[in-house]
């Protein structure tokens, strides 16, 4: 890196901002939906479904003077698309969502090749379409008058992954469902848990690059 680089890097986290960081993310994931009677019968499990996600993420430094570590705030906007389907049915439920995840996450560099990082923090996710399907019928799953599910979607985010040096990464995310996905009509409350496995690189992040270093 020549002398006139390392001093904007130097400058940048002086001011306590980051440059931005553009991270196109593809991955995959497993949902799994649980439906909970709160008339005290057993709670419904729907069998694990797989999806994908697609997003562009963005990536702040938070300075912080630590030898082998560094803290950063990850956000994004992506398409994320759920599903379930019960068992002993052959109803099967598609969703598709918009998300925005904010993660507070922490670097440890392990070597000059890369390092692991961590953190968590929450989600929210607003439902732009999907079907019910089965064998004799097809409709939308949200709204009270179709499959009765609420578009907006919020929880808890946890990931844990691995970044190189060149700026590609893989990291695994598990989403724990917090609102209730059903109408208060309903007899149920229902959750979405999802573990999804996505592989991201970094363009144009001097700040990000350094971090490795």
């Amino acid at each position: 890196m020549s002398a006139e680089a390392s001093a904007d890097y130097s400058k940048t986290h002086e001011m306590g901002v980051s440059e931005l960081e553009y991270d196109p993310v593809a991955g995959v994931n497993v949902c799994v939906w649980t439906e909970i009677s709160i008339l005290g019968q057993d709670p419904w499990t729907a069998r694990p479904h797989l999806g994908g996600v697609l997003s562009v993420d963005d990536e702040y430094d938070i300075p912080a003077k630590k030898s082998n570590g560094s803290l950063s705030i990850k956000t994004g906007l992506g398409y994320v698309m759920k599903g379930q389907k019960f068992k002993d049915s052959d109803t099967k439920f598609t969703f598709h969502y918009l998300e925005l995840p904010i993660f507070a996450l922490y670097h440890y560099q392990l070597s000059e090749t890369g390092g692991l990082y961590g953190g968590l923090g929450p989600y929210f996710a607003y439902g732009l379409g999907g079907k019910m399907k089965s064998q004799d019928f097809s409709e939308s799953v949200f709204g009270k008058d179709h499959g009765g599910y609420k578009r907006f979607d919020a929880g808890l985010g946890f990931k844990a992954g691995y970044e190189f040096k060149s700026g590609l990464y893989a990291d695994i995310t598990y989403q724990l469902g917090l609102a209730n996905l059903v109408y208060a009509e309903a007899d149920v409350k229902s959750h979405m848990r999802c573990s999804s496995l996505s592989i991201g690189y970094v363009f144009g992040s001097l700040a990000h690059k350094e971090r490795k270093k």
